[in-house]
């Protein structure tokens, strides 16, 4: 049972949780707002079987929390500040939900130097100029790689062709160069269009921290801008660039698959065509393996490591302000696991698709072949290690979840 917030001590209320105002919430907080704050009133949205989403920022006892409602339901709180002091100027608003527009607090507000807000709004359009050319980026690759996927799927069924003995002329290879051809004239685009984003990523990554203006005028454009609108793009762009690359590979294989059946006879078609499998499988293996970052690491040192040193430090605060931010940190950890996740989803069902490959085009007739069956095996290792390791990133993607809720509950202590 959550603890009770007396109606006369909400500060701010918000009928509708899509329009939480964060300028005022920091205002009558008086520290920057949490990224688990945010997150919090996210997942709320996100989850369909709220209808009635609200919010409110009050004081229970002499605490300010952030409390979020679905209708009468309670959701989740946030403790925002420890021992709460109104900040100069404050006025408190009550039930009053967010219709009302900002001027209802101007009056305490000191002048804003016309330079300076001009300065402040270019900034942010920057920000926002660079997101948008992230997620122009990628749609664009997301075409491209729809298009390379065709390509190489034409090229593997001219392979398909060969395979079966159906091609007797140079028809299927030259089908197939053609459709390599094509796929690099998609990488190339597409490395092209990546190399525009990271242009701009790597901008922000290395500065523009607007220096220049006040914390609470930078509130939604600091780092937490960067880690959860920039930096998710420049992965899912890195990570739809390989794919193109990856649909290159693949015609690439059919052409050497052809081109060996033509000079050295079937038995070395396959057996190139089941080196190729399992290269393919080994590079999807190592993707898994660095799907957090080189510089994040894996998966297990992050969860056990990073995020419970994380959770040790919110113990430790003296401060409900450096909880928060110990906890925002894990909440950023635990981020780009969750980001990540879908990739690793994609990295093992193209695994499971090269299996399927492996059983239906490489005879069964080779597989005691002297070259093409240790082949084969050391596939099926691979793909054992690949569903092993698979089942231990998830298992401790679930733990950073719990160790992420845990951590929640020390900071509204």
């Amino acid at each position: 049972m959550p603890d009770k917030m007396d109606k006369k001590d909400v500060k701010i209320s918000f009928k509708d949780a899509k329009s939480v105002n964060w300028t005022k919430v920091q205002q009558c907080s008086g520290v920057s707002i949490p990224s688990l704050a945010k997150e919090a009133v996210r997942a709320a949205l996100e989850d369909k079987k709220n209808k009635k989403l609200a919010v409110k920022i009050g004081l229970i006892k002499k605490d300010l929390f952030l409390r979020i409602k679905n209708g009468d339901k309670h959701i989740q709180d946030v403790k925002l500040a420890k021992n709460w002091e109104p900040p100069k100027g404050w006025i408190d608003e009550g039930s009053v939900d967010d219709s009302d527009d900002e001027e209802s607090t101007e009056g305490t507000q000191a002048p804003v130097d016309p330079n300076y807000q001009r300065d402040l709004q270019t900034w942010k359009k920057d920000k926002e100029d660079t997101r948008q050319i992230g997620e122009d980026v990628c749609r664009a690759l997301q075409t491209l790689v729809e298009q390379s996927g065709d390509y190489a799927n034409r090229a593997e069924v001219e392979a398909d062709r060969v395979a079966g003995g159906a091609d007797n002329d140079n028809t299927a290879l030259n089908k197939s160069n053609e459709m390599v051809q094509r796929i690099q004239g998609s990488s190339q685009q597409a490395d092209a269009a990546f190399q525009r984003y990271f242009v701009e990523f790597d901008r922000h990554r290395k500065g523009e921290k607007g220096d220049n203006f006040r914390r609470e005028d930078k509130e939604g454009y600091g780092i937490a801008f960067f880690m959860e609108k920039l930096k998710p793009l420049f992965q899912k762009g890195e990570f739809l660039k390989d794919a193109v690359a990856t649909n290159l590979n693949k015609a690439q294989v059919a052409v050497r698959f052809i081109t060996a059946h033509q000079q050295n006879g079937p038995a070395q078609a396959f057996l190139a065509q089941a080196q190729a499998f399992r290269q393919q499988l080994d590079a999807l293996l190592q993707k898994s393996k660095v799907v957090l970052g080189g510089m994040t690491g894996d998966i297990e040192k992050v969860v056990k490591e990073s995020m419970v040193s994380d959770q040790e430090n919110v113990k430790r605060a003296e401060t409900q302000d450096m909880k928060l931010a110990r906890a925002d940190q894990s909440l950023q950890r635990l981020a780009g696991i969750r980001e990540a996740a879908p990739r690793m989803g994609q990295y093992l069902n193209e695994s499971k698709q090269l299996l399927k490959d492996v059983g239906s085009k490489i005879p069964k007739t080779l597989l005691k072949d002297p070259q093409i069956g240790p082949e084969v095996n050391g596939f099926t290792t691979s793909f054992k290690e690949m569903v092993a390791y698979h089942a231990n990133w998830n298992k401790h993607a679930s733990k950073a979840e719990e160790i992420y809720k845990d951590t929640l509950k020390l900071v509204n202590k």
